[in-house]
């Protein structure tokens, strides 16, 4: 917020010439020719204006180096993140048979974040171990996730037939993790105890997009059986406001609208993993 101007402006001019005393004075009060008051239109859009860039800044959204990753149309996919994540969001929808699953997950590898829809519930989860160098192997990898640090399971299920939009945020000052359903706050929870103060760390391994980082099993536990449309990653943490406008896909520069071209990908994506599970 502080890289953006936090008011109203308009008719903001850079000239060649220096501009005499008399003439900055006539521009005040409005009796220059070049410069005459502002009109209720003017003022108008730039209080809009003043709205939008709000907008932007809280939502923290206005540099790309936020997002660390975003999940789309390209399962099977993994990626390893250059830091450690503050909030995840994502688009999801199920059919009255599917069962949801795992939405992304860094699990087994040490420090691992799970974000899951829950098979006999449909509703969100998250759970982020606690990252230990002892669990790590002698690559850095791991295949032991290390103790839960946050498990928290969101009151609000993913209603059936519908797209559902899911946003889990770590807040640095309370120490805690927050879930949203479709831009309403649906839970909270603290870390669990005798798992340190550290903030989340990157996790050993990659995270994997649809499903966990073992082997699909028969019954499809550890893959996502449904649709999924941007899963994003930020680095920073997602400002309440912010995460209703990423809901309602508006104006932030960070928001995503759902269009049907984005509903067929997300549909031909769950297609193939149920194929793969068969």
């Amino acid at each position: 917020p502080y890289k953006s101007f936090d008011g109203a402006l308009a008719a903001v001019r850079v000239w060649s010439c220096a501009l005499s005393h008399d003439t900055v004075a006539s521009h005040f009060d409005g009796t220059a020719r070049l410069y005459p008051p502002l009109t209720d239109e003017e003022k108008e859009v730039a209080e809009n204006e003043r709205v939008e860039r709000v907008k932007d800044a809280v939502a923290m959204s206005y540099s790309p180096d936020h997002l660390l990753h975003e999940f789309h149309a390209s399962w099977p996919d993994q990626v390893s993140l250059r830091a450690a994540p503050r909030s995840v969001d994502a688009w999801m929808r199920l059919d009255r048979d599917a069962h949801g699953g795992v939405v992304c997950s860094s699990a087994p590898a040490s420090g691992a974040l799970s974000v899951q829809v829950r098979k006999e519930s449909g509703r969100p989860r998250l759970t982020w171990y606690m990252r230990d160098p002892a669990d790590d192997d002698s690559d850095g990898s791991s295949q032991h996730p290390g103790r839960p640090m946050f498990d928290l399971t969101l009151s609000r299920d993913v209603r059936r037939e519908e797209w559902v939009h899911v946003a889990f945020v770590y807040r640095e000052e309370s120490d805690s993790v927050s879930g949203y359903v479709n831009g309403h706050l649906a839970g909270e929870a603290r870390r669990l105890r005798k798992t340190g103060s550290e903030p989340p760390q990157a996790a050993a391994g990659p995270i994997f997009y649809a499903q966990d980082g073992t082997e699909v099993d028969v019954d499809g536990a550890r893959w996502f059986d449904g649709e999924l449309s941007f899963v994003r990653l930020w680095a920073s943490e997602l400002h309440p406001d912010a995460i209703v406008e990423h809901a309602a896909g508006n104006t932030v520069r960070g928001a995503v609208a759902m269009s049907s071209d984005d509903v067929a990908m997300a549909r031909d994506q769950n297609v193939l993993r149920r194929e793969r599970l068969e």
